[in-house]
């Protein structure tokens, strides 16, 4: 009776072992799917959405935005930030999965082009950072939720902040 209760206990034991390794190596598989799509920024491969993003994909920018961005308001955001920094870079810091969800933290750089006259030193580097989190079913990405340092960006940039009630001062 004791063989039989130990054996029993050890068959659960590696069916939950089991069912451990399927998670991780899903969210592995999860991960590199999403860093793959973050390339494809840095690569100027619009076209290549398909291959990650599921039809119903959508975009939350920022993430408590209630209504998403369109996929075509996406395309052309991203095609408007390359035009007017062509040198932009997507350089991933941090990245986990856990489940469905995958995190990734990252940072952009570029060089501010002075092709308008108010942009502040031109030449220099801009820097900025962003966390998303991406949900991803069934081998595609079907939402992100993105929060980036637009204050930070903004700064560099040469805006300045008015405090409340100074505006009309």
């Amino acid at each position: 009776m004791l063989f039989f209760l130990l054996s029993c206990h050890n068959h659960e034991a590696a069916a939950e072992l089991d069912e451990l390794k399927a998670r991780a190596e899903l969210e592995q598989e999860n991960l590199a799917l999403v860093e793959k799509f973050i390339g494809t920024w840095n690569a100027r491969e619009f076209e290549m959405n398909d291959e990650f993003l599921d039809p119903q994909f959508k975009i939350y920018l920022p993430s408590n935005v209630e209504e998403p961005m369109s996929m075509e308001a996406y395309e052309e955001w991203f095609k408007n930030l390359f035009q007017n920094f062509p040198d932009l870079q997507f350089n991933i810091k941090e990245s986990f999965a856990s489940g469905d969800k995958v995190c990734i933290r990252w940072e952009l750089v570029c060089t501010l082009p002075g092709a308008d006259p108010a942009d502040p030193d031109p030449g220099n580097k801009l820097t900025g950072s962003a966390i998303e989190i991406y949900t991803v079913k069934d081998g595609k990405i079907v939402e992100e939720r993105a929060d980036e340092d637009a204050l930070g960006i903004q700064l560099q940039l040469g805006y300045t902040l008015v405090p409340p009630g100074a505006a009309g001062e």
